[in-house]
């Protein structure tokens, strides 16, 4: 239909004979990130951003040839299914609570969000194991023209870069898996595993499998940062805020777990495993469920040791 807008697809393939990219050396673990990346791009980019199991860093600028440390920036823990929330981190539209279409620098983070949440949703959708990285040139070659053979044209337009860096889920011996990793089985209630979201209008049942090859030493629930919830932009972004039960393979009952709690010990979660590292867990949405009809659920860090063969 006429004023529909709508996206034209091309595709160019060639061997990347120069390297250029982006490489390093990443770790993902228990919702942290570190390790390095590098600008091998032959140019300066902006607004670069690591993602990797529900985790990312956001990098305003980087050189050409430059090699950044991801040990000591904040990490955010990011809502998997909400593409354009994610990529509005990323490009910077975050920072402006309301339109402002007379900013030129408004105008381009809202380019590059739309831009960055299509690729995120048609082409990152699903689990990946290895990091992501992300960024955009800064504009230089499209305020010339670079791209045309013949000038005095007008041009308009942007361009992201992207790239897939391996990474590694261990650290000093242990090793790191994720309930978006290992898609958990619903028994009872509504889950949509590509957002990690639940309908809250019903208890939803979970069994989360880890693995029988790893000796598992503690558990943790990731949550949405507050950078995300807490940003007025966004209005209110559904988090779960009800009861979380753990089913006790000794008694054949759900427990109910403590309120607020994030981290379970290898002790606190010896009831609660079978011999396949199999959790069972119950939610029941607490006051929120009445206007918020889906709500984002933590993502489940397990982590621990391989067993011996």
């Amino acid at each position: 239909p006429a004023f529909s807008p709508n996206y034209f697809r091309l595709e160019k393939r060639e061997q990347n004979e120069n390297g250029s990219g982006f490489s390093g050396q990443i770790t993902c673990f228990d919702g942290k990130i570190s390790g390095s990346i590098t600008n091998q791009l032959g140019r300066d980019v902006e607004r670069v951003g690591v993602l990797c199991s529900g985790s990312m860093v956001v990098i305003d600028s980087m050189k050409d040839g430059e090699t950044v440390l991801l040990d000591n920036l904040p990490v955010l823990h990011y809502p998997v299914g909400n593409t354009f929330v994610t990529a509005d981190r990323v490009s910077g539209g975050y920072r402006f609570s309301t339109a402002d279409i007379a900013s030129a620098v408004y105008m381009e983070s809202l380019a590059r969000t739309n831009l960055l949440s299509f690729y995120l949703k048609n082409f990152l959708s699903g689990y990946q194991y290895e990091a992501r990285v992300v960024a955009f040139d800064d504009g230089s070659g499209m305020e010339k023209g670079g791209f045309l053979l013949e000038e005095g044209y007008e041009v308009d337009g942007l361009t992201m870069y992207t790239a897939s860096v391996e990474a590694k889920h261990e650290e000093n011996g242990q090793i790191c898996r994720t309930s978006l990793e290992r898609l958990p089985e619903e028994v009872s209630g509504s889950y949509s595993a590509a957002s990690n979201t639940m309908d809250s209008s019903a208890p939803l049942t979970l069994e989360y499998s880890f693995g029988g090859d790893m000796d598992i030493e503690r558990l943790t629930l990731i949550e949405l940062s507050e950078e995300f919830t807490g940003n007025t932009k966004y209005g209110v972004l559904p988090v779960f805020d009800g009861d979380i039960y753990f089913y006790n393979y000794e008694t054949g009952n759900f427990d109910q777990m403590e309120w607020g709690k994030k981290e379970f010990n290898v002790w606190q979660l010896e009831p609660y495993l079978n011999e396949e590292n199999i959790l069972t867990v119950k939610y029941v949405s607490g006051s929120s469920a009445e206007y918020m009809p889906e709500v984002s659920l933590p993502i489940l860090s397990a982590v621990g040791r391989e067993t011996d063969a």
